[in-house]
């Protein structure tokens, strides 16, 4: 049988966690161009046009709009666009044909009077590009993606009036008491030896041997199921992240809710079961639209679960550990690295939100949806590889959590950049060069294969950044004033 297995229960292995080469989240957001060693987007490289001639232009307005939107109202001066329309109306006489004339021989008035819109049209698109690139560089912006030509019109002199606008990277301005010296107080965590045993039961399971029972068997505690399983609300909807089809319960009473094992109890392969279970779901509005989920169960089989004995030997099959004893410190040891490093990321959640709060910083829209379509993305690649994908009925709730996490992950890059002008904070390249080396031995490859890699799939700026926002986060943390509450057990995420 080619069933799935359910494992909403299960621990990762038990190994050092393989690190990828992938962006973090505080490497450069995708549309903000690198110009430096810095994530910014210059003026040139973010407005694609070629180089021209300097345009004789004036700013005669401009107001910042929410968002981070800069609107200017721009006017290219009556002789430059003269030149610029003429010389589009003689290029259209050359070339088109009118009845009447032979191509190239129509009179100029004529070329005007049935071309001249579209010819100061096509001049005034041909000109903006250039013109916002000088605009972007005299008010030394930086910007998100391309500008906008809202409006334009020709004025009774012949200069040009425009109106555009464009998307900018907010400027912080950190005070040194925002970072440094900052006290903080968090939980700590801490990793109990029940967390350990847990762990290496939930490790038993997961290695534990499954064998048919008999074909009149019935369903009993502690055996495995294979099962479909529909979900709906009282009102009949699909709760797609509930339903599975042809899929392994290796512990049921540890993922399936206690009403639905209980009733399970003393039934057969290709029984059919309907459970209520009390759950209370809300619309939009925050009204209660149903109170039970209704759980049918159809049993494709059945079966007995042979679990390992936890001695030695079964940390021995488990990998390079000679004994139980080796096993759990190692556990142990990897969950009490994992702690440290969550308590190091809540010390910096608490000092970066703080700033967010007190700055209440802008971000523009479309860098939040580049951002956000990136993070998707992703998240539905590695869905894809497992042979999975997002149910229907959640893909809202999917893009507003991605949303989410964009926002969070722009505002991070946002001050820990700031933090590295100002503290200039670089990378070198002997730390370059030492990262490399250790990941080339993690994964047995040459530091120099693995920059060209980095290279040759346009990674390594990244690579250079997540370097660098990482320093900033180890400067933050090495500056900070850490004290710990209560000693209360919590685990690890």
């Amino acid at each position: 049988m080619d069933e799935k297995e359910n494992k909403n229960n299960q621990k990762e292995p038990v190994q050092e966690p393989e690190e990828k080469v992938t962006k973090e989240t505080t490497s450069q957001p995708e549309g903000v161009k690198e110009s430096t060693a810095s994530p910014q987007a210059s003026p040139e490289e973010s407005i694609s046009a070629p180089e021209e001639e300097k345009i004789d232009y004036e700013i005669t307005g401009e107001e910042k709009l929410p968002n981070s939107v800069m609107k200017y109202n721009l006017t290219i001066k009556a002789e430059y666009f003269k030149e610029k329309l003429e010389s589009k109306l003689k290029d259209l006489k050359s070339n088109v044909i009118i009845p009447g004339f032979r191509k190239g021989k129509a009179p100029m008035k004529l070329v005007e009077i049935q071309f001249g819109e579209s010819a100061r049209r096509e001049t005034v698109e041909e000109l903006f590009p250039q013109l916002m690139k000088q605009v972007v560089a005299e008010k030394e912006l930086e910007v998100v993606g391309e500008p906008t030509l809202k409006t334009f019109d020709v004025a009774e002199d012949g200069s040009l009036n425009l109106e555009a606008e464009v998307e900018f990277i907010p400027q912080l301005e950190l005070s040194d008491d925002e970072y440094k010296n900052v006290e903080v107080e968090i939980d700590p965590i801490i990793i109990t030896d029940e967390m350990v045993d847990n762990y290496i039961e939930d490790l038993r399971w997961e290695n534990s041997i499954l064998r048919p029972k008999t074909e009149d068997a019935v369903f009993e505690k502690g055996d495995a199921l294979i099962a479909d399983i529909t979900v709906k609300d009282e009102q009949g909807n699909r709760i797609e992240e509930l339903c599975a089809e042809n899929t392994l319960y290796r512990r049921p009473e540890k993922i399936l809710p206690e009403q639905v094992v209980a009733a399970l109890a003393g039934k057969r392969r290709n029984d059919t079961l309907e459970v209520k279970v009390p759950n209370e779901r809300k619309n939009q509005k925050g009204e209660v639209v149903s109170k039970n989920d209704i759980f049918s169960v159809t049993i494709r089989d059945i079966k007995t679960v042979e679990v390992p004995e936890l001695d030695d030997e079964f940390a021995k099959d488990l990998g390079d550990y000679d004994s139980l004893e080796v096993l759990r410190q190692k556990i142990k040891e990897r969950f009490e690295t994992a702690a440290a490093e969550q308590e190091k990321q809540n010390v910096l959640d608490k000092i970066y939100g703080d700033i967010i709060m007190r700055h209440k910083i802008e971000l523009p829209k479309g860098l939040i949806a580049r951002q956000t379509r990136q993070l998707a993305i992703e998240h539905l690649e590695s869905l894809e590889r497992e042979g999975l994908e997002l149910p229907s009925d959640m893909q809202e709730k999917f893009f507003d959590s991605k949303a989410r996490e964009a926002v969070a992950q722009l505002y991070y890059w946002l001050i820990s950049r700031e933090i590295a002008r100002r503290e200039n904070i670089q990378v070198s390249e002997e730390e370059i060069n030492a990262e490399l080396e250790r990941i080339g031995q993690q994964h047995g490859r040459k530091a120099l294969a693995i920059r060209a890699s980095l290279e040759r799939q346009k990674q390594f700026d990244d690579f250079v950044e997540q370097l660098k926002m990482k320093k900033v986060g180890d400067f933050v943390l090495n500056n900070a004033k850490i004290k710990y509450k209560s000693q209360v057990t919590k685990g690890v995420d």
